[in-house]
């Protein structure tokens, strides 16, 4: 495991044959990924840069890649990167940010082109833009592209209704508001538009990528939704193992129950009506899931987290075998790592590492030696 640390600290507790190590202290990390030429991409939250580091130096480059103008505070800032399947040849990438307007701070998706150590700011090109950052929390901010060749997103439910007409007993119910991208996973083409196959389609429906979500939005349905029902989507990772477009996301919860949910086109979560497997505020034993919501595959507790974050499959092959198909996510305030099997069996009793507090991104990559490694971040001087 390699850590990319704001405040390089001890190693992480791992099981036998592992070991831990700090890449580089990055100020407020969020999301991390690894490039085709092998440079390692990070993001700092409140600053808005992008920086990259040499696996084999563990050297950040003395400039940042882009240098962005965001919003800062809670939850805000630059939050998701992923790179286009062609960047070899397009260099595009795509960053997930909360921009400023005149009209206030909005999550923003847009597409960009990276040359060499540099990503061109006269470049961008808005592909989703004035989702509701209204609460300043909950604003999701992962997004990847499938085997389908289509951009995932996720967005949170923007902590406060964007609409201002929040349903009974005053819970956000933005993520069930098919008028809103808030609280949902999203599926667009590269270019920005609705993919084809999304559920919502049809003469009463609508593209909704740059309308903006607030009280005075219109509300014809979402062509850009794929599932509803999320609070704060903070991360999802695709199995890269089969070529499937299985992915999970983990779903930051209340008060009561952290989730992972396995991505389902049509799928609704649950939230607000539903936190976990239960009803919000509710802990097992709870009633099932009424018709027509889905459960997620696993939940935990306050006593064993309070913030479940990054999420990624571990490539078969490449680690021991009894880690073949399997998934590790992490919980920001625990510290926790755990190990799912392919049966979505989790021994929370014995996590797969401790020690890594403060956890928002995770991804395997290769190190200079060519060796299968888990990339993750860590910040806020937690570990």
């Amino acid at each position: 495991l390699l850590a990319l640390d704001h405040t390089p600290s001890p190693a992480a507790a791992l099981p036998a044959g592992f070991s831990d190590t700090v890449v580089a202290a990055v100020t407020t990390p969020t999301a991390i990924e690894q490039l085709p030429n092998g440079a390692v991409v990070v993001l700092e939250q409140d600053t808005g840069r992008v920086r990259l580091i040499d696996p084999a130096s563990r050297v950040q480059s003395s400039a940042p890649a882009l240098d962005l103008a965001v919003c800062q505070g809670s939850e805000r800032g630059l939050l998701g990167f992923t790179h286009d399947p062609g960047f070899s040849g397009t260099g595009w990438v795509y960053l997930y940010y909360t921009a400023a307007t005149a009209t206030g701070c909005v999550n923003r998706v847009s597409r960009f082109t990276m040359n060499g150590d540099s990503i061109d700011p006269a470049s961008e090109i808005v592909l989703l833009d004035r989702n509701s950052a209204r609460g300043t929390n909950h604003n999701g901010g992962d997004l990847d592209i499938g085997s389908d060749g289509f951009l995932y997103v996720a967005v949170g439910d923007a902590g406060r209704d964007p609409r201002g007409d929040s349903g009974s007993g005053g819970s956000n119910d933005a993520a069930q508001d098919l008028s809103l991208l808030n609280g949902k996973i999203l599926r667009n083409t590269t270019d920005g538009y609705p993919a084809p196959g999304n559920p919502i389609t049809g003469p009463a429906t609508a593209r909704c990528e740059t309308r903006g979500n607030t009280s005075l939005t219109h509300t014809t349905t979402c062509q850009e939704i794929y599932a509803v029902g999320l609070r704060n989507p903070y991360r999802f990772a695709f199995d890269r193992n089969d070529g499937s477009d299985r992915f999970y996301t983990t779903d930051v919860g209340q008060s009561t129950l952290e989730e992972v949910d396995a991505g389902a086109r049509g799928a609704n979560y649950g939230w607000p009506s539903r936190e976990g497997n239960c009803p919000q505020g509710q802990t097992a034993p709870c009633a099932g899931p009424p018709l027509g919501l889905t459960d997620p595959i696993t939940v935990y507790g306050r006593s064993t987290g309070r913030s479940i974050t990054g999420g990624a499959f571990v490539p078969n092959g490449l680690w021991p075998s009894r880690y073949d198909d399997s998934y590790l996510f992490g919980d920001f305030l625990s510290g926790a790592i755990w190990s799912m099997d392919e049966n979505g069996s989790v021994d929370y009793a014995s996590p797969f590492a401790t020690g890594a507090g403060g956890l928002t991104d995770m991804t395997f990559g290769f190190d200079a030696a060519g060796r299968s490694v888990l990339y993750y971040t860590t910040f806020g001087g937690v570990r």
